[in-house]
């Protein structure tokens, strides 16, 4: 099967609306791509946030491509849309330079980066997600936790 890549307006329109609700204002200059893969990244993958490639920054002119199995993305219901959006934004750091510049990471999964996710949202929101990837990718139920944001 292979895979068909979509730049979506759609996530960049969910994303644009969770940086302004959220103030994740150091997001601002950050240059972000969306893309839908389909039928899916991988059956366990379900999203992904990356920094670019000097390559692909060279061809593309972005610094971060946010990317969503789009079986995923056209199962979950508004909520879990925005968050998970959320949570993928809040993976991207930007760190001023004293030339005025600044550098973009991404950083790994850390309680205290996604505090204002499970203060809002609880750890209840993976777990729906895991749930409807496990059944639209038809997974084994074992496989359930091998399901990754």
């Amino acid at each position: 099967m292979k895979k068909q890549f979509i730049e979506s307006e759609e996530l960049k329109t969910v994303a644009d609306a969770v940086i302004t609700e959220k103030k994740l204002d150091h997001l601002n200059n950050v240059q972000i791509k969306y893309l839908l893969v389909d039928p899916y990244i991988s059956k366990t993958k379900v999203a992904a946030c990356t920094k670019a490639s000097e390559e692909l920054e060279f061809f593309g002119k972005f610094d971060i491509l946010i990317k969503f199995s789009n079986n995923i993305w056209s199962a979950i219901p508004e909520k879990l849309k925005t968050t998970s959006i959320e949570h993928l934004l809040r993976h991207i750091l930007t760190e001023n330079k004293e030339d005025g510049t600044f550098d973009i990471k991404v950083c790994n999964h850390d309680y205290s980066d996604f505090s204002a996710i499970i203060k809002d949202q609880g750890m209840t929101w993976i777990e729906e997600l895991k749930l409807i990837t496990s059944s639209v990718n038809d997974l084994e139920p074992k496989d359930k936790d091998r399901v990754t944001l």
